[in-house]
């Protein structure tokens, strides 16, 4: 039984190759990607980014407000709730900033566009 699946995936395998060999069929896979240059790609990137910071950013400004209402006096949580808070806006500012950092360090690598 064993032999004769061998047999006849061996057989295929050699069929397809075969086959795959005589057939010339040119296969073209289009880009996903509007990016053609890396400094494209890197600058789509950072868009998404942005597009996500701006999206979780009140969302985790709402969760610090939970934090701080559900905290009842205790300074754990009210921590949290202050360093939820400060990560949130240091975050936000550095994506902010991306684009500014980006032509700061062109300008030190002295690429030209």
């Amino acid at each position: 039984m064993w032999k004769s699946l061998a047999f006849v995936f061996i057989f295929t395998v050699v069929g397809v190759l075969f086959l795959a060999g005589s057939v010339e069929a040119v296969i073209e896979i289009p880009n996903p990607l509007e990016a053609t240059t890396v400094e494209a790609l890197v600058e789509g990137i950072i868009d998404f980014i942005r597009i996500l910071a701006f999206a979780v950013t009140p969302l985790l400004i709402i969760l610090a407000g939970f934090y701080f209402i559900t905290a009842a006096g205790d300074p754990n949580k009210v921590q949290t709730a202050k360093n939820v808070i400060k990560y949130t806006v240091i975050g936000l500012v550095i994506i902010l900033l991306a684009e500014v950092l980006i032509a700061v360090i062109k300008e030190i690598l002295e690429v030209s566009e």
